[in-house]
């Protein structure tokens, strides 16, 4: 059997039988038909996930019929009703306006028929992410069960938002209930990146409540004031978060000694986010009062 008849009937061990023995994978037939093309035209998704999934293959193989199938979103509707998240971002990529597709899709009877209304909430989920589009995320994670969903390249939408510096997604994402932080998540807020953005961002609000999934908050600190210049706003609300987590032990003598040059920076804060990190030393100064 040929790559292209494997293609053309689904056969995903034929098929995979090729792959491991050519590197020439996306080559037209005498009739200029592809192994894409035929896959694609057979709603074979899984062949067409071995096919990006293979490193030989390239968008340059890529045939004007391939681009065409791509271009009419015809590979998409086949990706959605078999839950193949790699293959459906891939069709989505290749589309002019990928949102209004899937709100168009929402609304089709077969697909709401077939219950892939999630499916297609999740998908544009991770796609508004990539486009940085707030307005948008806000309606769509209300449409969403399940928020935790990963990407094909296995990454949730707090993590992609993170790493491409969304701060007020990435603030929607950690403020919303249904939130569960992978460990990835954590391993990106402790790595401390998204900290000195939302910090360097002005956005105090997530940086404290950031702070407060950090391991040991405390050694973050530190870290952080040692990597800011002196006289940096960024380094003197450091300094005051660290200095307020200290007042949390000190004696009433040594309080009222650190608290006058540290006041301007008290003054600027949002006290209607709850801090992790101020809590103790706020308690400390309600108990010191009476």
């Amino acid at each position: 059997m040929t790559i292209h008849r494997a293609a053309k009937k689904g056969d995903l061990a034929s098929f995979k039988a090729h792959l491991q023995r050519t590197a020439f994978i996306n080559t037209a037939n005498i009739f200029g038909q592809t192994p894409f093309l035929l896959a694609a035209r057979g709603g074979h998704v899984m062949i067409i996930e071995e096919m990006l999934r293979n490193i030989n293959f390239t968008e340059s193989q890529l045939s004007s019929g391939d681009k065409k199938i791509l271009d009419n979103g015809d590979l998409l509707h086949p990706a959605i009703m078999q839950d193949n998240m790699l293959v459906a971002e891939y069709a989505l990529s290749k589309l002019k306006d990928p949102f209004e597709t899937l709100n168009k899709l929402r609304l089709d009877a077969h697909i709401k028929a077939s219950g892939k209304k999630e499916f297609i909430n999740q998908l544009s989920l991770h796609l508004v992410v990539r486009l940085g589009d707030i307005t948008n995320f806000k309606i769509v994670l209300s449409r969403c069960t399940d928020i935790n969903i990963l990407n094909s390249d296995q990454r949730s939408v707090f993590y992609e938002a993170g790493t491409h510096n969304q701060l007020d997604i990435v603030e929607e994402i950690l403020l919303n209930n249904k939130t569960i932080l992978s460990s990835e998540d954590k391993g990106l807020i402790n790595s401390g990146e998204l900290l000195k953005t939302a910090l360097e961002n002005g956005n105090r609000k997530l940086f404290r409540y950031n702070l407060s999934f950090v391991t040991d908050p405390i050694a973050k600190l530190k870290e952080l004031k040692e990597y800011y210049v002196e006289g940096s706003s960024p380094k003197q609300y450091v300094t005051f978060l660290l200095q307020g987590r200290e007042e949390a032990t000190m004696s009433k003598e040594q309080l009222s000694k650190t608290s006058t040059a540290l006041q301007p920076e008290r003054d600027k804060q949002d006290t209607s986010f709850v801090d992790k990190v101020l809590q103790a030393s706020d308690k400390k100064r309600v108990q010191e009062k009476h």
